[in-house]
């Protein structure tokens, strides 16, 4: 986790800043690695975290494939964080297009990349 946080690239997309980075490809290890934070400095209770979090993880989960598709053709693997940065719950809705739009960013990066 350490090692995302000094050498992974990050762009920010409100309400998230999100923080990739690429890991050689082997066999035995998933194509992307996802954690998510949400600040205690923002949001002091607990109940409040977790439901942000929960709300992330879903909208991650149901909209992956615009993403790990992609990657798995390539070989590629990355790590990524998504760190909440708002200081309002969003409604789920908001949360997922928000996702949906970070994950066409990332896969378009590297399609760049590639071409």
């Amino acid at each position: 986790m350490e090692k995302l946080f000094r050498e992974g690239r990050s762009f920010y997309l409100s309400p998230f800043r999100i923080l990739i980075l690429e890991e050689k490809s082997t066999g035995e290890r998933p194509v992307v690695r996802m954690a998510v934070s949400v600040p205690r400095k923002i949001f002091k209770r607990a109940v409040k975290r977790n439901l942000l979090k929960r709300r992330i993880r879903e909208a991650y989960r149901l909209n992956r494939s615009v993403l790990t598709e992609f990657l798995a053709e390539k070989g590629i693997c990355l790590d990524m964080i998504f760190i909440y940065t708002s200081r309002e719950i969003l409604p789920y809705r908001e949360i997922e297009d928000k996702i949906v739009l970070s994950l066409r960013k990332i896969r378009s990066e590297y399609e760049k990349d590639i071409e």
